[in-house]
């Protein structure tokens, strides 16, 4: 499996970003540029739980978008997610651009079989400040278990634990069942064996006895069926008898009731020949009598048309009126309104005038008031004194008085004015009411007498097609009753001639009742013969009737006989089912004891000899495990530490790191910084390779803790797994040995 390629949008400090994995990646740059979070979100693709990432989200935003592609067994699996901050999480996986899982759960589901999230947490990735944290645990006797878990010994001593608690229940088990088995007789299932025997010995005795008792019965039912069927013969011959008997009477009255419905039927045609001369009175009084409709309808048309001429009484009243309304001319009482209007305008403008100067002295009166001796006239400029002010305000006072008297005159004048123009407004519209009225009136009555011209025109016509059909002014009463009278003669005309055409019909009726007859009298006759030929001999009937039932009631003693038999031998079939069903249960609860004593022997063999924590195949795979993983370590130490001193990496039986140099034997205390971090890197590389089922590695500021020297050399041999696997890696600090496309990040 390898990755192809990486894109991220609105991801931690990134707003959008492309990155190309294909080849492995060195991501540079300095404190704060993202370059952490690049990993955290290839991280982000294979975790179940989202919601921990969504700090991940910009600031500002509300979403952000992680795509991740990658190939694996030549097919191309292309996995993206979407993180919210106020709604759920989603998730798609596509397969050669086919969608294989929609939502969250399934694509965490599917990626398990791609790359877990155990092994990428476990092996692949390794987080800032956490390369050395596994050898540092193992150093302090805390990184067994872990290590024992990379290894899937810990599963171990799980089993060894359920093992022991399983041998116990087990145990409980197989003495429970022991107990049981003990309540039971020694030689049990002999017993129920001689007792089943001695069962069926019964049974073979009953159905031999049944099968005696069936075949007499049998036998009855022969009987029987044979004595059934001579009585089920003599009763098809009597109802035979009875219904030919029944059909004879039927016949009888049928051919009666045709006898009269046929001379019915000649006395109904004797009718139609008189009602035929009496049809021909009624036609001749019809045709003399059907110009009295035509004649009812020209009166009606007569009345309506003189119901509709106007009224003469409303029209002599609207003349009348109309000559009153005799039209003045309002030219006249148009001007003399406009001249008093005008005048009444002239003396309005006036008042205002003089209220305007009324109210200038009223202020300047009251301005007088205000001043002292020592201001100047406002009129003359001098100034002013007691006298000087008193003539002032006097002079004042009087024009003030003089112009109040004006306006009351002015106002009686404008109320005389105002008085003459509503009179003369009123007259006016008087005038202007009269002279419409005048006209409606005259349009009103020359309407009415041309309809009632047009309608007298028409009136006339009729009256001469009245002469014309033969009306002789007999009065509209007498033409409806001849109209009555004409109706009553079509009904009866319409009545007769139904009853009349019906004369065919019945001369038909009478020849189908004469064949219908004659058919009936031959059916009669043929019927009367056979019953001749039927013979019935009630003795011999009841003799037989006697005998079947005295059969049944025999083979009903023995079918009650042969239930018995069932009965009994049903119920000792039961007891032979009992019986073995017991056996059954006696050998399987032996079976039970012999099985779960046999699981309990081998649940402890397997306890004790194979998952025991010091013995078995526990062990055995431990001592594989180790023994490999040192020779991968030193191998790999060996290629980044370049120092001759350093032989081989091994451990001893609690996992304790054992460093064999030249020098001696070293723990890991006595390894520089730079020399930790080295056996980290390749502690990791030599887990990968012994337990991955890929080759990838994930670093996040590896070369932290080493000098300029060392992580040149470390970062030759990271060269070397990523041209077998794949290496992404995030650094502050250039490496110019590390052959991997480089991706720079700048800004903050």
């Amino acid at each position: 499996m390898r990755f192809l390629s990486l894109e991220i949008e609105n991801w931690a400090c990134h707003d959008h970003l492309e990155i190309i994995l294909g080849d492995g990646l060195q991501i540079e740059g300095r404190n704060g540029t993202g370059k952490s979070s690049i990993l955290e979100a290839i991280r982000f693709i294979f975790a179940r739980d989202a919601r921990k990432y969504k700090n991940k989200i910009k600031n500002g935003t509300k979403a952000c978008r992680v795509k991740l592609r990658l190939i694996k067994d030549d097919r191309e699996y292309e996995i993206e997610k979407r993180l919210f901050l106020n709604k759920a999480s989603e998730a798609v996986i596509l397969l050669d651009n086919a969608i294989i899982a929609d939502n969250p759960t399934s694509v965490y589901n599917s990626l398990q079989s791609i790359l877990s999230e155990n092994i990428l947490d476990k092996l692949l990735y390794v987080p800032q400040g956490e390369l050395t944290r596994l050898i540092d645990d193992l150093n302090r006797k805390g990184g067994r278990e872990e290590l024992d878990s990379l290894f899937g010994l810990d599963k171990f001593q799980s089993v060894y634990e359920g093992a022991q608690k399983e041998y116990s229940e087990k145990k409980g088990k197989y003495e429970i069942l022991y107990k049981k088995f003990l309540k039971y007789p020694k030689d049990n299932d002999k017993i129920l064996k001689n007792r089943i025997s001695e069962y069926k010995k019964k049974i073979s005795t009953l159905e031999k006895e049944g099968n005696r008792v069936e075949l007499k019965v049998n036998d009855i039912k022969d009987t029987i069926r044979r004595i059934k069927k001579k009585i089920d013969e003599m009763q098809r011959i009597r109802k035979e008898k009875e219904a030919s008997e029944r059909r004879i009477i039927e016949l009888n009255g049928t051919i009666e009731k045709e006898k009269r419905e046929r001379e019915f039927l000649k006395d109904s045609l004797m009718e139609i020949h008189k009602k035929k001369k009496y049809l021909e009175e009624l036609r001749g009084k019809e045709k003399d009598m059907v110009k009295y409709s035509k004649i009812k309808r020209i009166l009606d048309d007569i009345k309506s048309k003189e119901e509709r001429l106007p009224d003469m009484d409303e029209m002599e009243c609207k003349k009348r009126e109309l000559r009153l309304l005799k039209p003045h001319r309002k030219d006249n009482l148009e001007k003399q309104l406009k001249e008093k209007e005008s005048k009444l305008l002239g003396i309005e403008r006036e008042i205002a005038g003089r209220k305007q100067s009324l109210s200038e002295i009223e202020d300047y009166l009251s301005n007088l008031r205000k001043l002292n001796y020592n201001a100047k006239c406002p009129r003359c400029g001098q100034k002013l004194t007691k006298k000087h002010l008193e003539n002032e305000i006097r002079m004042a006072q009087n024009k003030t008085s003089s112009i109040a008297k004006e306006v009351r005159a002015l106002n009686s004048k404008r109320d005389l004015y105002k008085t003459e123009v509503k009179k003369l407004r009123v007259e006016l519209e008087k005038t202007k009411r009269n002279e419409t009225r005048y006209l409606i009136l005259k349009d009103e009555i020359e309407k009415s007498e041309h309809e009632a011209k047009i309608i007298m025109e028409y009136i006339d016509k009729l009256k001469l097609e009245l002469q014309r059909e033969g009306y002789r002014d007999e009065g509209l009463d007498f033409v409806e009753k001849m109209i009555e009278e004409f109706n009553r003669i079509r009904g009866g005309i319409e009545t007769l001639k139904k009853e009349v055409d019906r004369e065919n019909e019945y001369r038909y009726k009478i020849n189908d009742i004469n064949r219908s007859i004659f058919k009936h009298l031959n059916e009669r006759k043929s019927i009367e013969n056979g019953i001749k030929k039927l013979e019935f001999d009630d003795s011999l009937f009841e003799a037989l009737y006697i005998e079947k039932e005295r059969l049944q009631e025999e083979e009903k003693d023995k079918l009650l006989r042969l239930q018995r038999i069932n009965s009994e031998s049903a119920e000792l079939g039961n007891k032979v089912e009992e019986c073995e069903k017991e056996i059954n249960e006696f050998l399987s609860l032996k079976g039970e004891v012999d099985g779960a004593k046999k699981e309990m022997n081998l649940m402890k063999e397997a306890r004790d000899e194979i998952f025991h924590p010091s013995r078995g195949i526990r062990r055995y795979y431990r001592e594989i495990y180790v023994k490999k993983l040192g020779q991968l370590i030193t191998y790999y130490f060996r290629k980044i530490n370049n120092n001759p001193k350093f032989r081989e990496i091994s451990f001893d039986k609690d996992y304790n790191i054992e460093i064999k140099t030249t020098e001696g034997i070293f723990n890991l205390d006595q390894l520089s910084g730079g020399e930790r971090v080295q056996l980290a890197v390749a502690f990791r590389i030599a887990l990968i390779e012994l337990l991955s089922p890929i080759t990838l590695l994930i670093l996040d500021e590896p070369f932290g803790s080493l000098d300029k020297e060392h992580r040149e050399t470390m970062g030759e041999a990271l060269n070397r797994l990523s041209l077998n696997g794949q290496l992404i890696l995030v650094t502050h600090i250039p490496v110019d040995s590390l052959n991997l496309p480089k991706l720079e990040l700048e800004g903050y």
